[in-house]
């Protein structure tokens, strides 16, 4: 996170620590916010795979296969992306069967 060249100024040590844990703060902080950003982007796809299938499944253009899941996870008090990914490894069963 940082360094200090030798010898040591005693009076440089305690800023170079505060800088090192500011910053290593603030790693820890992005990493959070990758965490989050990829497992929103997980979601975003596995809610577009399972509008695909129920476009399929029922015959229905994007914007109505996308309200009849997000009326069915309302409905049922669940979130979109749960609904979504259960609707893919249902998919995904249904087609191992075949």
């Amino acid at each position: 996170m940082a360094y200090l060249v030798k010898p040591v100024d005693t009076p440089q040590l305690v800023p170079a620590i505060r800088a090192a844990l500011a910053r290593a703060g603030d790693i820890h902080g992005l990493e959070a916010t990758e965490r989050q950003l990829q497992q929103a982007l997980n979601s975003e796809r596995e809610i577009s795979i399972a509008i695909g299938i129920t476009m399929v499944q029922y015959r229905l253009d994007r914007k109505a296969a996308f309200e009849l899941l997000r009326k069915t996870a309302r409905s049922q008090g669940r979130k979109l992306a749960v609904l979504a990914a259960e609707v893919i490894g249902a998919s995904e069963t249904l087609n191992l069967g075949a």
